[in-house]
C-alpha cells in the first residue's frame, strides 16, 4: 500500500513539472511560429 502511494505522489509530481505545449500561432507581423514546448525555468533553478 504504501508502494502505491509513493508511486502516485511520484508520478503525480512529475505530470506537475512537465514542459507546456504551446501550439502554433502567427504573430501581427506575419511571421509563422510552430508549436512547441515552452519549459518553466523557475522551477528548475532550485
Amino acid at each position: 500500500m504504501k508502494k502505491i502511494i509513493f508511486l502516485t505522489i511520484t508520478l503525480s509530481s512529475i505530470f506537475t513539472l512537465a514542459d507546456q505545449w504551446i501550439n502554433s500561432y502567427q504573430r501581427h507581423d506575419g511571421t509563422y511560429v510552430q508549436g512547441h514546448y515552452r519549459s518553466d525555468n523557475c522551477r528548475r533553478r532550485v
